[in-house]
């Protein structure tokens, strides 16, 4: 708003004519006239919109969309405007209206629209009583009301219209030129689903609100997210609950209204999630799209009804009463003083006699929200085996030394597996004044308890837990000893996690010996691994892979990665030829995952075992680990075409650096066949785009498969330059697999040439010289899949061709093209043609191109369909044009597609055909389509097709 008097003075010629201007609303309306959408913008806007409604409008919708201003004219007006006329034309959800006459609230204009859209209208009085009882009759009556943006900043002197629109602008802390982070209050609103469920950036000028704005009476969408710093850096904030909302749906006495803050900066109309989520509340407001408007504010009166209902609730029910709880509980987050009465309330019910399922639920939102006000109650129900659970999933959140007192308190007052859940409570909160209770309580006699006990200690950790352990450690045997060190490892872990190196070593190295079970010496060897300086943990893990223990190798490998430095790499590499082949397998794996080239000459001698899987792992490993000298090494595996051959691929793909696209090049002169047809699918591969020269005489080899490959490189890496060379291999393609590639070829690179005209160029020129039957007609063929307008009268006139064969193929390539230009061509020969096999192959071509996407009117398609199922000689041919009349959105289709029930060989797909065309026309004429689809249940012998019908019939009536 502080920018008004700048944008006044700049889109006048001269400041002086605002001077003769006394009622500013004259000249905000001289400044629209002034502010026109650009090209670029209405571009934007286009490429931006939502292509379909969010859901199917019940009946056809009228939308005014008001642009009157009486105070600041914003800028993005003309743009907003546009944005709403083409999102009503292109996704046919409402029919739109534009005005900014204050008449367009008389009863009978304002009667003939579901709802009107305030466009950024700033300061409007609504004089006249007359028109201030229409608009609220509208509303009430059941009519829909939009705002955006400015919207509330008007209504000052109609208290009425302000409480309908929900609030009244009250600043803009967040300015226009900022980026500001908006909180979704109700991430699976439907009109929220543009926005994927996370919050998320907006350029904006975003407002604050005054009354009669309140939660209590609105279903608030988006709002400022006030956990983000960014938000908060700006000067302004005038509420003391910091309740910013952006967005709000309502209802208001039988109308629906929806209201969204964005709006001030133009770009926002080409925000591709905010014009959905802007369509979904016209949608809403029109009636179409069906909204939850219950209120999300704070008024424990609005708890109470889903309480009440919860109370009752049992596993297995509809959960959309909790699900409205927890949102109402989410929007109270940065409310502490709220979420204080909700805990309250929430504690209330947890005394009282609800379900133990409504209970566990509410343990759940106290978990979140619970502050120490709430260990009384939840303590109470420590000690019931049927509330235990849910009582210390909501204590195990809660911060605050009271409940880590009241699970103490719990432990003498219970036995059995509700003490056990207690101890574990006590481990999972890390609390060390429970360390005495719980060493006792590793000797119970339930061992169960004894086993909880010595797994807290391990969480809860620390020098006392960690002597407690060692101590009980010395006496311990079988599965009990390694419960106790698997605890003693969590305090080491504890200790690393603190830079207790010393601490943590001492318990590794104790657990690491001989006689401990394997699972703890492979814990024990990982953390002293780690907890060791990087010079002296490789020998560690290399006397591990010398050692005859298989589980303790395989971990020592894994460990590999975890160790710094070259020095841990070269010492595993050359222990790789000692040991077994699956763990040569899994240290190349590791190995290559380090990507250090000290492991390359070990990988390479690795390539040479007698062990396939090692071989083939070696291979594999190359792809990080390898050179410009492991090029011939990989073309030549790939080449021999055993198991070696796809991880020899992948590698050759992969090998990083320029300089192996050098080498490869350089190999090709000398390779034999099959290693330069390996080095050739490289070349594609890797996109070697400066190689295409190269592939163009490596196509005119005298190898067969050095020809293809290079043919199906070319695909990849030539360039419309190229375009001439290809066409010549196509020409002189020596057998027909190479034919068809180098028609792929030739197509593939045709469509890289920007301007789509001059796509076929290099094909039209060599044409008229080309004497070859099949070359012709091959080049027909790529014409047709190029598709270039050019091309068209070069294929009109092969149909006249002196070969039949040529002639064949301009028909298939007129029947293959990617518009309905040619239907003409095809319909003559069609209907005229002496030769059966042109005919059927016209028709069947003519067939096809109606039905693609085309400007047409329906009744122009429908009278080609006619003249289709008139030439259609059998029942395919005929069922081929009653499957492409489907597509056609007209009551003409319906009607000519029910012609066909009575032919026992259509009527399968006569009738599949009503029912989609049906989904259309019984919005456009209920009646008529009825009719039609009661005769398709008389006729129809298909089950499905009646049931089909039935319900579309019910949904009519």
């Amino acid at each position: 708003m502080y920018q008004r008097s700048k944008v006044i003075s700049v889109a006048l010629l001269g400041i002086w004519c605002f001077s003769l201007l006394t009622d500013i609303s004259q000249a905000a309306t001289l400044l629209k006239e002034m502010r026109k959408i650009t090209p670029e913008e209405l571009q934007k806007v286009e490429a931006a919109m939502p292509t379909k409604a969010t859901v199917t409008p019940k009946q056809p919708r009228k939308l005014l969309v008001f642009g009157l201003c009486e105070g600041f004219v914003h800028n993005s007006i003309p743009v907003g405007i546009k944005t709403f006329e083409i999102m009503g034309r292109k996704t046919g959800a409402f029919e739109t209206f534009v005005s900014d006459d204050m008449a367009m609230f008389d009863p009978n204009n304002l009667n003939q629209f579901d709802a009107v859209l305030f466009e950024n209208t700033t300061s409007l009085k609504f004089k006249d009583p007359r028109r201030r009882k229409a608009l609220m009759d509208f509303v009430k009556g059941g009519k829909g009301v939009i705002g955006i943006h400015a919207a509330t900043d008007s209504f000052y002197n109609w208290p009425e219209a302000a409480e309908m629109m929900g609030g009244l602008f009250d600043g803009h802390p967040w300015n226009a030129g900022g980026t500001w982070a908006v909180k979704l209050d109700e991430p699976s609103h439907p009109l929220n689903k543009a926005f994927g469920g996370k919050e998320f950036l907006i350029n904006d000028e975003i407002y604050q609100f005054k009354a009669p704005y309140s939660r209590d009476k609105l279903r608030v969408l988006l709002s400022i997210e006030m956990r983000n710093e960014r938000n908060l850096k700006v000067t302004g904030m005038h509420r003391k609950d910091n309740d910013y909302a952006i967005a709000w749906i309502r209802n208001f006495g039988n109308g629906r209204v929806f209201y969204c803050s964005l709006g001030h900066n133009s770009s926002i109309y080409w925000n591709k999630a905010v014009l959905q989520h802007y369509l979904a509340g016209v949608q809403f407001a029109l009636g179409d799209l069906l909204a939850d408007t219950t209120p999300s504010g704070l008024s424990l009166e609005v708890l109470e009804k889903p309480l009440t209902v919860i109370a009752a609730y049992e596993y297995g029910q509809s959960r959309k009463p909790l699900t409205e709880l927890a949102d109402f509980v989410r929007n109270a987050y940065n409310r502490p003083q709220d979420l204080k009465r909700i805990e309250k309330r929430l504690l209330k019910f947890l005394r009282s006699d609800a379900t133990l399922a409504s209970k566990q639920f509410i343990c759940r939102q106290l978990s979140i929200i619970g502050t120490e006000e709430a260990v009384p109650t939840l303590a109470a129900m420590l000690t019931n085996t049927a509330t235990v659970d849910m009582a210390r999933y909501a204590l195990e959140r809660i911060p605050g030394p009271a409940v880590d007192k009241a699970l103490r308190d719990a432990l003498g007052k219970t036995n059995g597996k509700v003490k056990v859940g207690i101890i574990n409570s006590l481990g999972e909160r890390g609390d060390s004044k429970a360390v005495g209770a719980l060493g006792k309580l590793v000797y119970d006699s339930d061992r169960d308890v004894a086993g909880a006990a010595a797994g807290a200690l391990g969480r809860i950790s620390g020098k006392r837990a960690a002597a407690r352990l060692k101590t009980m450690l010395k006496k311990a045997s079988g599965k009990w000893r390694v419960v106790l060190a698997d605890a003693y490892l969590m305090c080491a872990d504890k200790f690393l996690d603190e830079d207790d190196t010393k601490s943590a070593l001492d318990i590794y190295k104790q657990l690491y010996v001989s006689d401990e079970p394997v699972l703890i010496r492979i814990a024990a060897l990982r953390g002293m691994v780690i907890a060791t300086p990087p010079d002296k943990a490789a020998p560690i893990v290399v006397d591990v892979l010398k050692g005859n223990e298989p589980a303790m190798r395989t971990v020592a490998i894994r460990l590999v990665n975890e160790i710094p430095g070259t020095k841990i790499v070269e010492a595993a590499a050359a222990e790789l030829p000692n040991l077994p082949a699956m763990q040569q397998v899994q240290l190349l794996s590791a190995l290559a995952d380090r990507g250090d080239r000290a492991a390359l000459r070990a990988a390479v001698m690795a390539t040479r075992s007698e062990d396939e899987p090692v071989r083939i792992a070696a291979l594999g490993a190359l792809a990080k680990l390898g050179d410009d000298s492991s090029v011939m090494l990989l073309a030549q595996a790939a080449a021999a075409g055993a198991a070696e051959q796809e991880a020899a691929r992948e590698s050759l793909y992969r090998l990083p650096g320029l300089k192996i696209d050098e080498v490869i090049l350089a190999s090709l002169v000398r390779a034999d066949p099959k290693v330069k047809v390996e080095l050739i699918r490289s070349i594609g591969q890797r996109r070697m785009y400066t190689a295409a020269e190269t592939l163009l005489r490596t196509a005119e080899s005298a190898d067969t498969g050095v020809r293809l490959e290079s043919v199906k490189a070319l695909k990849v890496i030539a360039n419309e330059k190229h375009l001439p060379a290809l066409v010549v291999l196509l020409i002189n393609a020596k057998s027909e697999a190479e034919r068809k590639e180098a028609e792929r070829c030739v197509v593939a690179v045709a469509h890289k040439t920007g301007d789509s005209n001059r796509r076929s160029e290099a094909i039209l020129a060599a044409i008229p010289s080309v004497k070859d039957v099949k070359a012709r007609c091959s080049l027909l063929s790529v014409l047709a899949k190029i598709g270039a307008d050019p091309a068209l009268g070069v294929l009109r006139e092969a149909l006249e061709d002196d070969n039949a064969e040529v002639q064949i193929a301009a028909i298939r390539a007129l029947s293959d093209w990617p518009s309905d230009k040619p239907t003409d061509a095809l319909l003559k020969i069609a209907r005229s043609s002496d030769d059966e096999r042109q005919r059927i192959l016209a028709l069947r071509g003519f067939i096809r191109l109606i039905g693609l996407d085309s400007d047409r009117r329906s009744e122009e398609t429908i009278k080609m369909y006619r003249q289709a199922m008139d030439l259609a000689s059998n029942a395919s041919e005929k069922k081929m044009v009653l499957s492409g009349l489907a597509n056609v959105k007209s009551f003409d289709a319906l009607y000519m597609a029910s012609n066909y029930l009575e032919d026992n060989a259509l009527q399968q797909e006569a009738g599949a055909a009503m029912i989609k065309i049906a989904e259309f026309t019984r919005n456009t004429h209920p009646q008529q389509t009825k009719i039609l689809l009661k005769m398709l249940i008389q006729a129809s012998k298909s089950d499905s097709l009646r049931e089909q019908a039935q319900e579309m019939i019910d949904e009519i009536e």
